[in-house]
């Protein structure tokens, strides 16, 4: 039985027992159930579960956020103005809530941080699961597991400045132990890409964070010793999809190394662009290298005025476009 959670804010003089977040709570614990039950068909539930778990601690803080007499207005799907007292408030209207898309929208106006790349595999592996059960190979409610560790873990403190051991009891012990036992599988597969794909080190980074398209496990093995990346080849050990690492290479340099992506995503923007030496879209800016060739900047400031030099702009041998107009202007004169 879930201890009622009570949330005091005395800035706000409020004290109440917050449903949404003991529902998570509860919801995470069920999910830890099912995967300890002898019943086969319970594999759906404990994954329905622990997705769900993180979606209603994701609108708890949402909902501890709302302005009083608002509606719970962060997690309503319908959101209307209203006039209060000479003034326009917002409430939330009707009985239905935002969706994942709509949560990571309202989390990144607030500023709120969790790392949605994580969320995204979840999602996969729950897809998958729900459609292939029957075939299941249990190292995947493991990785589904350990991924809910990293973010109730990280979530809770951060948002609620609790512990999660105070929430989830020993609940939080079990889920602790499996994912332990997970991460050692995960780093045995590391193990054999290293040993088995002698790539250059970024190329090893990214392989080892690339999951499979199918299913959404990161529990991957080469299919055969490779000194060719473009022909490299990888197995996935949960539902044995077989894919070229170069099919997936580019897309998980952006999922995995591009920082808060879903907000460059909205304005235009990415930390990840193409590499003018191998052409592919491997090249970090916050890194200043390519992850597929290595490639560096050879100019890092202009000459001229020392502003940072993009990629497009190391053709100007060292000049912003500005100064190397300015440049080839005084030339012509000349």
């Amino acid at each position: 039985m879930t201890k009622y959670i009570i949330m005091v804010y005395p800035k706000r003089k409020e004290v109440f027992v917050n449903k949404l977040l003991e529902n998570a709570v509860s919801s995470i614990q069920i999910g830890v159930e099912d995967y300890f039950s002898n019943d086969t068909k319970r594999i759906t539930s404990c994954v329905r579960n622990l997705f769900s778990g993180i979606l209603l601690l994701f609108k708890a803080r949402l909902s501890d956020l709302s302005p009083l007499g608002s509606n719970e207005v962060l997690i309503k799907k319908v959101i209307i103005p209203k006039f209060k007292s000479g003034q326009i408030v917002f409430e939330g209207k009707g009985k239905k809530t935002i969706d994942v898309k709509e949560i990571q929208e309202r989390f990144d106006s607030l500023g709120i941080k969790t790392n949605w790349s994580i969320i995204e595999k979840m999602q996969n592996e729950r897809n998958y699961i729900e459609h292939y059960y029957a075939s299941l190979n249990i190292d995947i409610i493991k990785s589904l597991i350990a991924k809910t560790c990293l973010i109730v873990n990280v979530f809770i403190k951060n948002e609620f400045k609790l512990n999660p051991m105070d929430l989830l009891g020993d609940t939080w012990v079990r889920m602790i132990s499996i994912r332990d036992v997970y991460l050692k599988e995960k780093l045995d597969c590391e193990k054999k890409i290293e040993a088995m794909f002698p790539f250059d080190k970024n190329q090893i980074r990214v392989i080892n964070n690339i999951y499979c398209e199918n299913c959404g496990s990161e529990l991957l093995l080469p299919v055969l010793s490779e000194n060719d990346i473009n022909k490299a080849r990888m197995k996935c050990t949960i539902c044995e999809s077989i894919f070229n690492v170069m099919d997936l290479f580019e897309e998980t340099v952006d999922h995995a190394f591009n920082p808060d992506s879903f907000e460059n995503a909205k304005m235009g923007i990415s930390n990840i662009n193409e590499c003018p030496e191998c052409g592919k879209y491997t090249f970090s800016e916050n890194i200043n290298e390519c992850y597929f060739c290595s490639y560096e900047k050879e100019y890092t400031e202009c000459e001229r005025c020392g502003i940072e030099l993009s990629l497009e702009e190391q053709e100007c041998g060292g000049f912003c476009f500005c100064c190397y107009d300015q440049f080839q202007k005084i030339m012509e004169d000349d």
